[in-house]
């Protein structure tokens, strides 16, 4: 890990990254490379340890080509976070070989240059050579100790078919896939998409050019994502005879994750191998405009400024990565600050796809508005592991409301004698909770209203409640009157009231020490304090 000043550690970052956005172009290639230099260097961040899992936390590879020449050489880079919780000391952690090809690929272990910190995010770049007899092999790395224990996570197992141009020795298929310059990893929408493909031809006949042999699409049923499906040979191919055909099409029109292989075809049917899956992210893109902003990038949201209690609703947040790096798994959608207590049912949101710097990241997602009426912080953030990056969304509210919306007028003119919450009964001499909010009123001659529009659910004697009136709002909200001397004639059940409509008047029906109205604010059946919705 070289220590340098903080232009080149971003200068070293952004490299590793370029070299991973071009992996896909150099898949497969046999060509002469440019190395990297040996040793590891810091990337001028610090990593985002999953608290719990591995020690050495392995975050991104560039890898070597999928088909290589015997003793042929390629850049590799990897980079772990060290989340071991002390100091990785250089000569005392390196990186070794983990796979059981340890030893063939011209590097056994890479030195650290300098020590690295916990938390630190450490790149390693290096070089490896082929081993010289053909055939596949399987190549994964790992951190270790210097007394040779292993830190946990290996990189991935990379496989790497080692053969030489032109070689027909060997019983294979009659096609032999040889090597591919994929189209990019990411590819904006309605965009031209171009590669290459090598295969080998180690059949009984020349492949001719024209109809009877072409380069066909390998994906099931023959479809193909880029609005092609076939390419001409360039020429005809003798036997033993490499041949390297260009394809070109489109990217499609939606965003979304698209597998991308193809086989040499005779009259139509595949023979032989076909290239290696390769899949492109197609993404809208962004223009950042010039470098220095924050990574992620708010661009817009939509969401309601209301909402009632324990509504569910889609929503949709869109941030640009202006950063170096992919967003990959480690990268989520969370709330932030002052919303970060998960009121609103929903964080730690997966991208629907890899989002490329450069690109946009549009995530759609249901959100559950909380039982408490009122003014609710809304806010989102990107995150890698628990760590919000800089440029959440604006800072802004949702109004939770009562049902359909707040009373429209009080039920009684009269003032409040008993609030909702927990007393002494006056009855009883036993403390429980007071269900709703007592206002005075005069025996047989106060007027009660519903305090908005509904439908009558229930009229008539309720035990305790005395000749009481329930009327539903919508939205799993009710309100209830009790302890009325009677109610209007023609209010029952299904009829529908307006706000403001008197349903009874003031009396002292049932459980009652003298004429008041006991007015109740229910949702989904459960009292709920009305103080909120009496204007």
């Amino acid at each position: 890990m070289v220590k340098d000043e903080a232009t080149t550690a971003r200068h070293a970052r952004g490299t590793v990254i370029a070299a991973l956005a071009a992996l896909a172009m150099t898949q497969g290639s046999c060509g002469p490379m440019e190395l990297a230099p040996a040793g590891g260097y810091a990337n001028g961040s610090r990593g985002a340890c999953t608290p719990g899992a591995a020690s050495a936390q392995f975050r991104s590879q560039v890898a070597p080509p999928t088909s290589m020449e015997p003793g042929g050489r390629a850049n590799v880079s990897l980079t772990f976070d060290n989340c071991s919780g002390a100091v990785w000391r250089a000569g005392e952690v390196a990186l070794v070989a983990a796979s059981s090809s340890r030893g063939e690929w011209g590097v056994a272990r890479v030195a650290l240059e300098s020590d690295v910190a916990d938390g630190e995010r450490v790149t390693l770049p290096f070089e490896i050579r082929a081993p010289s007899e053909p055939g596949r092999y399987l190549i994964s790395w790992a951190m270790s100790l210097s007394g040779g224990e292993r830190l946990q996570e290996p990189t991935p197992e990379v496989p790497v078919d080692v053969q030489s141009s032109g070689d027909c020795s060997r019983p294979g298929p009659v096609a032999r896939f040889r090597r591919q310059e994929a189209p990019p990893l990411f590819v904006g929408v309605r965009e031209p998409v171009r590669g290459r493909v090598t295969f080998l031809n180690c059949g009984a006949e020349a492949w001719t050019r024209g109809e009877r042999w072409t380069l066909v699409s390998a994906l099931p049923e023959g479809q193909s994502h880029i609005g092609t499906t076939r390419a001409a040979l360039p020429s005809d191919v003798p036997f033993g005879t490499e041949v390297t055909i260009d394809v070109e099409g489109t990217s499609p029109d939606a965003p979304g994750v698209y597998p991308y292989a193809w086989s040499i075809a005779r009259d139509g049917e595949r023979v032989g191998d076909s290239s290696p899956e390769h899949r492109i992210t197609v993404n809208h893109r962004h223009d950042c405009g010039t470098a220095g902003g924050p990574p992620a990038r708010f661009l817009s949201q939509n969401a309601p400024d209301e909402l009632d209690p324990g509504q569910a609703v889609d929503v949709e947040v869109a941030f640009a990565n202006c950063g170096a790096e992919p967003w990959d798994g480690r990268f989520r959608l969370r709330s932030a600050p002052p919303a970060a207590d998960g009121r609103w049912g929903a964080g730690n949101i997966a991208f629907p796809i890899v989002v490329g710097p450069g690109f946009r990241a549009t995530t759609r997602f249901r959100i559950t508005a909380p039982r408490e009426p009122g003014a609710h912080a809304y806010r989102w953030a990107v995150s890698e592991g628990t760590t919000a990056l800089d440029n959440p969304t604006p800072e802004r509210s949702i109004r939770v409301r009562f049902g359909p919306g707040p009373c429209e007028v009080r039920p009684v003119p009269g003032g409040v004698t008993s609030p909702y919450g927990y007393r002494i009964h006056p009855i009883s001499g036993v403390r429980r909770l007071h269900t709703g909010i007592d206002f005075a009123g005069a025996n047989n001659s106060t007027q009660i209203k519903s305090c908005r529009a509904g439908v009558v659910v229930a009229a008539g004697w309720r035990g305790g409640y005395g000749y009481a009136v329930e009327v539903s709002h919508g939205g799993g909200m009710t309100t209830l009157y009790a302890h009325q001397h009677h109610i209007i004639a023609g209010i029952g059940p299904g009829v529908s009231v307006s706000g403001g409509q008197v349903i009874g008047v003031v009396g002292t029906t049932g459980a009652s020490t003298g004429p008041h109205l006991h007015f109740e604010v229910r949702q989904q059946g459960t009292p709920i304090d009305p103080t909120p919705y009496i204007p």
